[in-house]
């Protein structure tokens, strides 16, 4: 909803992954006031706010599999202890109200021939809402580009040049998740943009 920012403030710089120790700030965006601080331990891999909680996921490694751990603090319970869950899975991004989470870690800075991945939107306890094939970048707000024919979007990507045309022309939308609303962005490219809500 635009009401907070989120800051992560790295602590030191050890020797092992375990000894990582990072502060996570919420601000509210109007005032610059704390809202909520989490201190967390391992490597932080990623964090999202939803309009109601900030969520901070750690490892003990580069990658989730077999450590991945999602923090949930409450904004409005700023001395409330965090609940967690364990998850393999990245935490790509979020909506108002839930988390998106995917198997592949997607980088978001592919301009073109970029590969896909299933999202999977859940709420900040874990219980899965949905899924949503063919994503290869998750945008702010709760939106995500995806592919409408991945297979012809694979074939197009195999192409190894660059720029590539027939990636450029593989039919693509943007997916709002909570509308369900669409935009066809085939032959464009979304830029993202900060909008207030």
């Amino acid at each position: 909803n635009g009401r907070y920012i989120a800051l992560q403030l790295q602590s030191n710089d050890p020797t092992a992954i375990a000894d990582t120790r990072a502060a996570v700030l919420v601000l509210d965006a109007a005032t610059g006031e704390t809202v909520r601080t989490l201190q967390t331990t391992g490597l932080v891999l990623g964090q999202v706010l939803t309009d109601s909680d900030l969520v901070v996921q750690t490892a003990q490694d580069y990658v989730p599999a077999g450590s991945g751990t999602l923090s949930v603090a409450p904004l409005d319970e700023p001395e409330a202890k965090p609940s967690t869950l364990r998850t393999d899975q990245w935490l790509m991004g979020s909506t108002a109200h839930s988390l998106l989470l995917s198997p592949d870690g997607l980088s978001g800075l592919c301009s073109d021939s970029c590969t896909s991945t299933t999202i999977t939107e859940t709420t900040v306890d874990g219980e899965s809402l949905a899924t949503i094939p063919a994503v290869y970048r998750v945008l702010e707000g709760g939106r995500v580009e995806r592919y409408t024919d991945p297979a012809a979007a694979n074939d197009a990507a195999a192409a190894a040049s660059s720029p590539n045309p027939a990636w450029a022309a593989t039919n693509r939308e943007v997916l709002d998740i909570k509308a369900g609303t669409t935009t066809d962005i085939t032959g464009f490219a979304a830029t993202p943009l900060a909008l207030p809500d």
